[in-house]
Order: C-alpha cells, then structure tokens, then sequence
C-alpha cells in the first residue's frame, strides 16, 4: 500500500489471475484512485485464484468498496467465483443488458480478454504513461513495463523469462475507468492530494 485510501474517494481494483504454482505467472491486483488518478496499491505474489479473490474483496472493503473488474480467462474463472460466493460485486460485462433466467455466470462477469480487446487494453495504458495522466508507485509493475515490448509479429507481450502480470492488471483498471460514469465530484473543502504516500 502507498497510500491509504481517503474519504470520499472513488477506487478501481484489477485483478490478473495465475494458477499459483512455484516458478509460474504472478496474481497481481493493482489498486487505482480515480481522484489522484494514481496506484496506490499492488498484491503481487503467486498464489492461487480463492487466495487472489479474497486479497481483493479485502482491499476493495479497505478502499471504500472498490469496484472490482478481475479477468475471468483461465485461472480467472475460479476468481470471479469466489468474490461472488463471498457476495462483492464484480464488473459486468454489458452493463445496460437485462440478465436472463438461465443465463450463465461466467458470461455475464468479469473481463474477458480476446485477441480483438486485449490490445485495445494495452493501447490504453499506452497512452496514459505516454501522456503522464497517471501515477505509478510500484516497482514490480515498473519492472514489467521495462521488459514488455512488441515481438517480430507486432505483438506486446513480455520478454522470455519475464512477466506481465500486473500489466494487465492495470489495463483492466484503466478500461473499468474509462467504460464507468466518471467519478464523483470530492466535497467542498477536500482536495485530490497525490503527495502523501504512506
């Protein structure tokens, strides 16, 4: 945590998802203040879909009941399952379509990532480093935008040997914060102040 949350403050959880084995990809959640438009919190470690699901119901409670937009591809599946027995609510994919009888839920929550969106994400958090619209504070995530690059066939992905995961984390974030109403004026009298980390 770099910075505490702060009353009336509106916040984004992503969540990337990994099996949680030894020596595989990371679960990451990132947290994003979308006042102070910076990252006040990462979760990076490897450990499994029900122990990333209850790390982030957690940080959401903590940050004012942050929205939560995990992805739901893969290891994401058992994610979003979990932050929904536990009754927090998670990003729905068409937020203006009725939910039928009958309808499964795996096609109604969560982030989906395809071949079609997952570099529309990407351009996304491009474009905000590119235009300093956003704050970074963790050095995980940093470490990862150092070795994530385009391959012979123009695809971004991570070098060999490295990671993305809290990469795509933050451009769930970002996409959350682009797809939601934007955020609610602060009072009077309180001001979006990035400059105390804790």
């Amino acid at each position: 945590v770099f910075c505490g949350p702060k009353p009336h403050h509106e916040y984004i959880i992503g969540i990337d998802t990994a099996s949680g084995i030894a020596e595989g990809d990371f679960s990451a959640l990132s947290v994003f203040d979308r006042h102070t438009r910076e990252f006040v919190a990462m979760f990076y470690a490897r450990v499994p879909p029900d122990e990333i699901a209850q790390q982030a119901v957690l940080a959401a409670i903590h940050f004012n009941n942050a929205y939560i937009i995990p992805e739901v591809n893969n290891h994401g599946f058992a994610t979003v399952k979990t932050i929904l027995d536990m009754g927090y609510p998670v990003h729905r994919r068409h937020q203006g379509r009725e939910i039928k009888a009958g309808q499964v839920w795996s096609d109604i929550y969560g982030f989906m990532t395809t071949a079609a969106n997952r570099q529309m994400i990407i351009d996304l958090m491009s474009q905000a480093v590119r235009e300093q619209s956003i704050t970074i504070w963790s050095k995980h995530l940093l470490q990862e935008m150092r070795t994530f690059v385009y391959d012979g066939r123009g695809r971004a992905d991570h070098m060999s040997n490295r990671h993305s995961d809290a990469i795509m984390a933050t451009c769930f974030v970002l996409y959350a914060d682009q797809k939601l109403r934007p955020p609610e004026p602060l009072p009077d009298g309180i001001e979006a102040d990035n400059t105390n980390r804790s």
